[in-house]
């Protein structure tokens, strides 16, 4: 698995400067984060009006550790927003305001590699292309690592574009901006019925990730998978018999060759879900079957 060393695309500093744009479109708006030791800033979509509130979806990176949050709407005018629900591993916050927005219905999940795309937030308009459909992202986060599936975007890349959204010729969201390759200026954004997927499990509280209670690590010997490093106190590994330096090679028959995998696989899956896992133990391979929790 080809492994990408990126960074958020986040513009950090002790002052943020808004710069407003008077045809932006409204379903699109600028977001400030305060920390209270520095702003963060970003862009979201608004894409769902419910009992009177509208609601953004944007990437976790953007509102996150907040004290404040702040949207700005295509006029300028700031406002306060409430950060609903977050899922840190996939990068997707949810932000809700009373404030009137326009929305937009995101539901086309098809495009093709080499299509011409926008790039549009909030003070953002540009244009590119879409390298690739689908590649595996390495992004850091409180999880360790996450991965998931990301298009691959070529098109002039700064800081503070994240959340932006993706547009395809068809005049169509197609995705959410979220992270950039340091090295090769490309960008990478999720697909946007795999946001809108998270956003619905975040709003209905379905999205229940497992938590093993234990330290993994890559394997280095010649079988593929994760050494499993540390078993905590409560950890279902311990229920079902696995052992420090157990080394784990499939989920669900899926192969795993390292951590990332691992995780990706893992958190496919919610509590009181059925999985198995496959592990290799001093020359033996065992199945073990059990409930997530």
């Amino acid at each position: 698995m080809k492994r990408i060393i990126i960074s958020i695309l986040v513009l950090v500093s002790g002052i943020s400067i808004i710069l407003f744009l008077k045809n932006e479109s409204d379903y699109i708006v600028g977001i400030e984060n305060d920390t209270g030791n520095y702003l963060l800033t970003g862009n979201g979509i608004t894409y769902k009006y419910y009992n009177n509130r509208y609601y953004i979806v944007t990437n976790y990176h953007i509102v996150a550790n907040s004290k404040k949050i702040y949207i700005y709407n295509k006029n300028g005018k700031k406002s306060e927003a409430k950060l609903e629900n977050y899922d840190d591993y996939s990068d997707i916050a949810i932000l809700s305001t009373s404030n009137k927005l326009k929305t937009i219905n995101l539901t086309n999940c098809t495009y093709d590699i080499n299509d011409k795309i926008r790039i549009k937030g909030y003070n953002i308009k540009k244009r590119g292309y879409l390298i690739s459909k689908l590649e595996h992202i390495d992004v850091p986060n409180s999880y360790g690592n996450s991965v998931y599936d990301a298009m691959k975007l070529e098109y002039d890349i700064d800081y503070g574009d994240s959340g932006s959204a993706v547009i395809n010729r068809e005049n169509k969201v197609i995705g959410l901006l979220s992270v950039m390759d340091k090295e090769t200026k490309e960008g990478y954004a999720i697909p946007i019925c795999d946001v809108l997927d998270i956003a619905d499990r975040l709003s209905n509280n379905s999205l229940n990730r497992p938590n093993l209670r234990a330290q993994f690590t890559n394997s280095k010997t010649n079988i593929k998978g994760v050494i499993i490093l540390n078993i905590y106190d409560n950890s279902l590994l311990s229920e079902i018999n696995l052992q420090e330096n157990d080394i784990i090679t499939k989920i669900n028959d899926i192969n795993i060759e390292n951590v990332s995998d691992f995780r990706n696989e893992l958190y496919k899956y919610s509590i009181g879900d059925n999985i198995s896992f496959e592990y290799y133990r001093d020359g033996v391979y065992y199945n073990k079957t059990c409930i997530l929790k």
